[in-house]
């Protein structure tokens, strides 16, 4: 993140406190979509190898 936030506001001229807003937000909404898709293929390699899950696994 420190790198993004350089390069926001050194190479590409973004305001600070619009750059550390928006790269800090990009960055959880990121982490969040990562966790969504790592439950996803989860659930899909279980189902593929026939795997029951159930509510508590």
């Amino acid at each position: 993140m420190p790198t993004t936030l350089e390069t926001a506001e050194n190479r590409l001229g973004v305001p600070r406190r619009i750059s550390r807003f928006v790269c800090a937000l990009g960055a959880t909404a990121n982490m969040i979509g990562t966790a969504l898709y790592e439950g996803i293929t989860a659930l899909f390699l279980a189902q593929f190898f026939g795997v029951d899950l159930n509510l508590a696994q």
